[in-house]
Order: C-alpha cells, then structure tokens, then sequence
C-alpha cells in the first residue's frame, strides 16, 4: 500500500519502493485484519483508513487522534481514541462516539454485538450497549490481564 492517503500527509506517495511493496522506511501500523479487510494507521499524522484487500478499496476516516484498540463487530468497527470509542459503519461514517473509563487498555465485543467491553489500566471497566451508545463504568481492582469467556458474553 504506497503512502498515506490521508489528506494533510504525503508520506511515501512519491516513493518507487513503496509502489513495488518493498519499503522499509514508509509503512503503516497494521491495527486489525477481518477477513480480507485491513485497518491501517500512518504513524506521523494518524489518518486511520480501511483496505479490502480483494476489492482493493480505501476508505479514509479522521479520527480526531491516535487509534488504539480496535474491535471488530459485523456491522461496526470499534476504535479506542484517548478517552473515548468511536464507532465506525460499514459505509465508513463515525455514528457514533462513547467515553470509556480514563486510562482505556483494551476493547472486546461481545459475541452477540450487543455489547462492546473496555478495560482499563486504572482497573476500570466501561460496557457500552450498543443499542443507543450509552455507557456504564464500574471501578475494579487493577489487572494485568483480561480474560473472555468462551462465549464472548463475559469479561
């Protein structure tokens, strides 16, 4: 994939390496993969964009800051962004933004979509339904790691 496509960032457009997929200096930070879709992040400005992989379309999202987590449902993808977890559609529109606890570590969706998980490194853990966006946080003791149910209904 040569260069950012993003509109304020010309990194690698005009490199013969990056066109030929042989280059070391200009690359993107590889955040998700479902299928042949692929979730990219250009390291200097941020622009978060979607490459399928058949199709060869690109969908170029400004998410307002740096991408962190993401989670991927059928229908939406989630992207932790600071404080907070934008919600992206398969049109590639953000219809949605959730704040999550302070210090978000990791997301996960549940395996019905009805629910998206955030952890903390506070401790904290934010569930928001994904129905209408609206979020709960609760306060736990600090962890270094998750755990998922087999069923993806529990964290």
């Amino acid at each position: 994939m040569p260069g950012c496509p993003g509109p304020n960032c010309n990194r690698g457009r005009d490199c013969s390496q990056c066109r030929n997929n042989d280059c070391q200096t200009h690359w993107q930070y590889l955040l998700k993969n479902a299928g042949t879709r692929v979730s990219l992040q250009c390291p200097i400005c941020a622009h978060l964009w979607t490459v399928d992989a058949i199709a060869d379309e690109v969908a170029t999202i400004s998410l307002g800051g740096r991408a962190g987590e993401v989670a991927v449902s059928p229908d939406y993808v989630y992207v932790m962004v600071d404080d907070s977890v934008k919600v992206i559609s398969r049109l590639h529109h953000i219809v949605a933004t959730s704040r999550a606890g302070p210090h978000p570590k990791n997301i996960v969706v549940s395996a019905d979509g009805t629910r998206v998980y955030v952890t903390g490194y506070d401790g904290s853990t934010s569930i928001i339904s994904t129905a209408d966006n609206t979020v709960k946080t609760f306060a736990l003791d600090r962890s270094t790691a998750e755990v998922v149910s087999p069923d993806r209904n529990y964290i």
